[in-house]
């Protein structure tokens, strides 16, 4: 996109319900920053996905979506982009080393697999002693 052009807040909503864009944008203190972000929840780590649609089409000034390098939700007003790439990617980025898997639903304090129930289950069962209740 031309440098001095500002891109129109339906394509950028439209390009980050499709993918992630990238751009580069003035935050409030004025400095430049990079982003890379998207609002497709598959996405956007569980924890940090919404329930509601944050964006409202009647505030075309501004909009919030999901940086996924600071891992956070921003709200960025379109007249400080400076650059705009748009789409540069239909998948989902690499997941970081730090980030456990969504359905990964083994216990903490054993490393056996298993679903949260069967952990608990286990924990009972080592606490439980059958000699204690018989007396």
């Amino acid at each position: 996109m031309k440098a001095r052009q500002k891109p129109k807040w339906s394509k950028v909503f439209g390009d980050l319900r499709s993918g992630v864009v990238r751009m580069k944008y003035k935050d409030r203190d004025r400095s430049v920053r990079e982003f890379t972000g998207t609002l497709i929840n598959a996405f956007v780590p569980q924890i940090h996905q919404l329930e509601m649609a944050a964006n409202n089409p009647l505030e075309q000034e501004k909009i919030k979506a999901f940086d996924l390098d600071m891992i956070q939700w921003v709200t960025i007003q379109l007249e400080s982009i400076e650059e705009y790439e748009g789409i540069i990617s239909a998948t989902p980025p690499p997941r970081r080393s730090n980030e456990r898997p969504e359905d990964d639903r083994s216990t903490e304090e054993s490393g056996n697999e298993g679903t949260q129930e069967e952990g608990n289950a286990r924990k009972f069962r080592s606490r439980y002693d059958p000699e204690k209740d018989k007396g």
